[in-house]
Formats: C-alpha cells, structure tokens, sequence
C-alpha cells in the first residue's frame, strides 16, 4: 500500500487498511524525509512548505491517523536526522524540520506517557532516494562545505546493516513493554571527511544524507 502522507485523507484510508491487516500495532515506524538544497538566502517559501509538510506534518498525520489502533505499549519511531543541533550548509529547511519533528515526539510523549516514541537519529547512509533529485552544481557546492567544515562522513552507513539493527532493536523493545527507548542515534564509526571535492563521480557515491 502507498501512502501520501501530505494528504489527510490518504493517511486516514492507510490506517484503515492497516488495521485490517494487524490490530492492534504493535510498532508504528516512519522514515519521510524530503529537502531542497538551497542555502539559506536561497531557501523560498516553497522549500519550506515542502520540508515541513512532509518532515514535520505528514508525520503528524500519521500517527493522528493510527493511534486508536496502537496497543497499549506499542513503539511509535520516527526518523530524524543528525543534522539537527549539528547544521549543515543547503539544508536549512531540512535541518529545521527535522529539529521541530524531534520536539514534536517529546510533545507526544509527554501527553501520552502510556506509548514508548522513539527518535531514530540517523547519520550519513547509503543507498537511499534522499538526494537522487539535488542538482549536480549544488550537490558540488553543498559537498564541499560539508567536507571543509568536517561534517560529511567518510565512509557511510549501509542501508541492510541499518535496517537490520533498527529492526532487532525495535523488536527488542516490543518484547519488553517495560522498557523505553526516548532516542536511538545511529553513525558511522569513520572519522569525517577532510580535504575537497574534485570530482561529480565522488558526488554520485556520496551523495545521500539522512
């Protein structure tokens, strides 16, 4: 099933046929992340409906949407990004809406002490669709600073081996209901990148941050 999660109506047609499948959930797990890579003076109004629409609300929607069918001490994890306290050049937006998601599940918490919301702190990591669309040019620039100021990773995650930690450790937590899990941060061991970019080949291999 494909969800839009911008709009209402799609989320709420996502929980109804989630809770066809399994009732209650046990884990609600979202990774949405959507940016342009502009630099500040750059970023219009555009850009951030679009980050925030998708990051911050959407999100929102999603857990409005499937929280009657959550179970008691169910796991509701989102995906953040470790850009957020650590800014990186072009992605303002990005960092900011990711940054307000992250209150946002402390905000929930808060209100529903009963469920276990768990921030996923993700690092640098590779395959992903994140930055498919960024323009070459941009891309190039954006790189750089990111490299100059050592905030780009040297050797990034692998998407299998990410997702095969985030899903023992999330069973892990449904198997002992007792147990919360407020914020799970996942890096590279690698130290950063130091030096510049020559090349658009080495912005193709490395491209995707989370």
């Amino acid at each position: 099933m494909t969800t839009d999660l911008r709009d209402e109506d799609s989320c709420q047609r996502l929980a109804q046929e989630v809770a066809a499948i399994a009732r209650p959930v046990d884990v609600l797990f979202i990774s949405a992340g959507t940016a342009s890579l502009r630099r500040m003076a750059s970023t219009t109004a555009e850009d951030w409906h679009h980050a925030l629409s998708t990051n911050l609300v959407g999100i929102h929607r999603v857990i409005v949407a499937l929280l009657e069918h959550l179970s008691p001490t169910a796991v509701v994890a989102v995906v953040s990004s470790e850009v957020v306290g650590a800014p990186r050049s072009h992605l303002g937006a990005y960092g900011a809406s990711k940054a307000a998601l992250e209150h946002s599940i402390q905000q929930w918490q808060q209100e529903h002490p009963w469920l276990r919301f768990t921030t996923i702190s993700l690092g640098a990591t590779m395959p992903t669709e994140f930055g498919e669309g960024f323009p070459p040019d941009d891309l190039r620039e954006a790189y750089a600073a990111w490299t100059s100021s050592g905030r780009n990773a040297s050797v990034f995650m692998n998407m299998d081996e990410v997702c095969d930690v985030l899903v023992s450790t999330l069973a892990s937590l449904v198997r002992s209901p007792s147990i919360g899990m407020p914020r799970i941060e996942l890096r590279s061991p690698a130290p950063p990148e130091t030096g510049q970019v020559d090349t658009l080949g080495d912005l193709g291999r490395q491209s995707a941050v989370e």
